[in-house]
């Protein structure tokens, strides 16, 4: 049963590599982690991804 190569990287796409040109500061990035961890309610994630809006 060698599959190698078939499907292989697809399942690779859920785990998303950190992009470089994003540049988080530490504060942002803690943000980010708790709403990962879901510890962040959604009021606070849109104001969030609003503010990352306007500093782009």
């Amino acid at each position: 049963m060698s599959q190698a190569g078939d499907g292989g990287s697809e399942n690779r796409i859920e785990e998303p590599e950190p992009t470089p040109e994003l540049c988080l500061t530490e504060e942002q990035r803690e943000k980010l982690e708790r709403v990962a961890r879901k510890d962040l309610p959604s009021s606070e994630i849109a104001e969030a991804v609003l503010r990352q809006d306007e500093l782009s």
